[in-house]
């Protein structure tokens, strides 16, 4: 509920662009007002106030939920089909259905369309500024460092991940200022490395609480090798950024596909890779794999919330309120666990656009999730 709350504001904002709506705030306003003046008067003038104050919060509301907005942006080219994509990768598809099952559950009359596994985070985004794709889920840091190339200094800074600064970054800028980003699903899903656990031990790199971290892991990275997808020894918050904060000297580091990740540890092909905190395996009962913690707080916040085109926010009045449902309701344990499940369903690498079989495995994993949540009735 508390994100239905914060989102009032913003709601009513929206709302009173509309000539009727704010018409209907002022009758509202000046109807409560009376009743304070007038309350010691007689049953017909309170009768007359209270008929005014229902008139009021009627034409507010229908105005409201038609989504009768006279906004700023490109309204005029919104249709009655929400289009809304996922990266390729589980994660994000996951985020996908989530979003769209909720939305479907709560206005039926929204017609939806979904894109699943869209290649690489700049081509959704692009998809987005022309308008082929309406909504899908967003992390904070790929919004600061690859849609507005912000320095790392700022975006390693807590506080740049809030609603608030990322929807100036938008309003500010006028080729993206029709898009707006809802807020946080609850999961911050940053960088990590990990190893197998019995290696950890052996290097004597676990501590008496029966964890580590990256420091520990410095005093012998000169006798380990790294392997690690192309995007992480590029980035200013992957592997060039880290050898300088920790003084890491790996033996050896090369590249691997993110999928061969936890194989190829297990198989001793590698040593110590990257990770994610909702990769699964760091989750798994037989607790193969050991988390090797951040302790100086190198890598930035990445929190996943929805980012979407502000045009539908106004057309349909509601959406946000749905959305806000999904607020905070997400831990990374519980991603982790829903990745694992579309892992196990062999979704990984299936074209969840053309497999009906594969989309209906998928929506049964999230249906279940969202009933347990108690967002959608069983």
């Amino acid at each position: 509920m508390d994100g239905v709350f914060e989102s009032i504001p913003e709601i009513i904002d929206s709302a009173s662009k509309s000539l009727l709506a704010t018409f209907s705030l002022l009758v509202i306003l000046l109807t409560l007002l009376a009743f304070l003046f007038f309350r010691k008067s007689s049953a017909r003038i309170k009768v007359s106030i209270f008929l005014l104050l229902l008139l009021g919060v009627v034409v507010f509301s229908v105005t409201l939920f038609s989504g009768d907005f006279n906004g700023e942006n490109h309204l005029s080219k919104i249709d009655d089909t929400l289009i809304i994509g996922g990266k390729d990768f589980p994660e994000s598809n996951i985020i996908l259905e989530i979003m769209a099952q909720t939305i479907h559950s709560k206005i039926p009359n929204l017609k939806i369309e979904r894109i699943y596994s869209i290649t690489v985070s700049r081509n959704i985004f692009d998809k987005m500024l022309r308008g082929e794709v309406h909504l899908y889920g967003e992390y904070t840091g790929t919004i600061l460092a690859k849609h507005f190339n912000r320095p790392f200094r700022e975006y390693s800074n807590l506080k740049s991940h809030s609603k608030n600064f990322i929807n100036k970054l938008f309003q500010k800028d006028k080729d993206k200022r029709h898009l707006k980003w809802l807020g946080r699903f609850g999961f911050d899903n940053k960088y990590m490395l990990t190893m197998l656990r019995v290696k950890a031990e052996a290097i004597g790199i676990i501590g008496k609480d029966g964890r580590t971290n990256i420091s520990r892991l410095s005093g012998v990275s000169d006798k380990l090798t790294f392997r690690s997808t192309p995007d992480f020894f590029d980035r200013p918050d992957g592997l060039k950024g880290l050898v300088t904060e920790y003084k890491l000297n790996f033996k050896d580091d090369q590249i691997i596909l993110h999928e061969d990740k936890y194989s190829s540890l297990k198989n001793n092909e590698m040593d110590v890779t990257d990770g994610y905190e909702t990769d699964p395996e760091i989750y798994s009962e037989d607790n193969l794999f050991i988390k090797i913690e951040d302790d100086q707080g190198f890598f930035p916040s990445y929190y996943l919330g929805p980012l979407i085109d502000q045009g539908f926010l106004e057309k349909f009045g509601t959406l946000e309120i749905v959305l806000a449902m999904l607020s905070n309701k997400i831990s990374e344990k519980e991603m982790a666990g829903l990745i694992g499940q579309y892992q196990k369903e062999g979704l990984y690498g299936k074209n969840l656009n053309t497999s009906g079989i594969a989309q209906s495995k998928l929506q049964k994993i999230v249906h279940k999730f969202l009933v347990k949540k108690k967002v959608l009735a069983d």
